[in-house]
């Protein structure tokens, strides 16, 4: 019996083979074209989904919180750059016992912020280290010389016991009768220095707040001018000066 007589149509294997060379081709390209397009939506659906945002604890959605510091913000492109000042302005300024304490500038005066400014920019006064009391001179002139007992008195101002203090006396032109011509009296230790620019100098150690006598037995040249003599010495400044001389001669 025939495909005819079966009514029924032949299998596409039969037909292609019946179909010249290049027909056949042709059918075939023809046929995976249009399977190709049939199973691209079902490729196209078959993708994964993209990963999902983490799930917190409780299921939900983890959010970044967004940065709002204005330092974080990056300047515009092609604008100007922002300076930002921050506030308020604090200063550090002396409270009543020296302390440095911290003073916003829209707290105070302008006037009261520059006095206390002045008032940092004064030097302070230190408190002298000694005051000479006393510097006595008494003597009798002989001769081309005058023999003088120099007496002086020291207070020593120091706040602690230890630190020299350094006493010029000046009197460079006296000289020093013999070596025993030197004597100390005081609660401290004592010592003589001669120095080019200041004359004798006295050295004083101790008896913080307390008085010291030194006493110099010296020769002082005395100076001639025409006809006359003349005694000529550098006088330290003492809170109290003396000098007494005895003068046989008249044109002295």
């Amino acid at each position: 019996m025939s495909l005819d007589e079966l009514n029924c149509e032949p299998p596409l294997g039969s037909l292609l083979g019946r179909l010249p060379n290049e027909r056949r081709l042709a059918v075939v390209r023809h046929c995976l074209f249009w399977s190709f397009c049939l199973l691209l939506p079902t490729l196209a659906g078959a993708q994964p989904d993209p990963p999902s945002a983490p799930q917190g604890a409780a299921g939900q959605e983890l959010v970044e919180p967004a940065v709002t510091s204005s330092l974080s913000k990056p300047p515009a492109v092609g604008g100007p750059r922002v300076v930002e000042q921050v506030q308020p302005d604090i200063y550090y300024l002396p409270d009543e016992e020296g302390k440095l304490r911290p003073a916003y500038l829209d707290a105070i005066t302008f006037e009261e912020f520059k006095r206390r400014i002045s008032e940092l920019a004064e030097p302070v006064a230190a408190p002298p280290a000694y005051t000479l009391d006393l510097f006595e001179a008494t003597g009798r002139a002989g001769g081309e010389q005058v023999k003088l007992a120099v007496r002086v008195v020291v207070t020593n101002r120091q706040t602690v016991d230890g630190p020299w203090v350094r006493v010029p006396l000046r009197w460079g032109r006296a000289i020093l009768q013999v070596a025993d011509a030197v004597e100390y009296q005081g609660p401290g230790k004592f010592f003589l220095q001669f120095d080019p620019s200041d004359g004798y100098v006295c050295w004083l150690n101790g008896g913080v707040g307390k008085q010291h006598v030194v006493t110099l037995q010296t020769i002082v040249p005395l100076e001639r001018v025409g006809q006359e003599r003349r005694l000529a010495m550098d006088w330290p400044r003492a809170t109290q000066s003396q000098l007494r001389v005895t003068v046989p001669h008249p044109e002295v």
